[in-house]
């Protein structure tokens, strides 16, 4: 049974299945954490904890640099269907993020737009950047990530 016309919708069955904003939820018993995302024909519970760091470690994110870079990260995540920033921490010369990533996109496309579009943005916003990083480089080639 599954009412379809509210914003937040239940079914039972194998487990309980809870729709926001869009959003299907299902609380399965033998998932660990008890709540997965379902795609059309998969559910899953994918999340990533990633490290990277700007070319040459050198401490950039301090103060305001710190926290347009932050936005962006959310911001950018947000414009990939169902990919979730859980966390953030902005270091002086590095970045953690956990993000919730649907199995229909690869981590190393996710990082690669998430990496490229903030150096733009950053470069755009801050010029004095562009003095330190020559060539518009801000990321160091790799990135580290694990499972969460």
């Amino acid at each position: 049974m599954r009412a379809t016309d509210s914003a937040l919708s239940l079914s039972y069955g194998r487990g309980v299945y809870v729709k926001y904003y869009g959003i299907a939820f299902a609380i399965l018993p033998g998932v660990a954490g008890g709540l997965a995302l379902e795609l059309s024909h998969s559910i899953y519970e994918c999340k990533y904890h990633i490290v990277f760091c700007p070319k040459y470690r050198y401490p950039i994110f301090e103060g305001k640099i710190g926290e347009y870079a932050k936005q962006q990260i959310y911001h950018l995540a947000r414009q990939k269907d169902m990919v979730e920033v859980e966390e953030i921490n902005v270091q002086a010369d590095h970045v953690h993020t956990i993000l919730s990533v649907p199995p229909k996109y690869p981590i190393s496309g996710i990082m690669g737009f998430l990496k490229g579009k903030t150096a733009l943005n950053l470069f755009h916003r801050y010029e004095r950047l562009g003095k330190r990083f020559w060539g518009r480089h801000l990321w160091s080639r790799g990135y580290c990530v694990s499972t969460v």
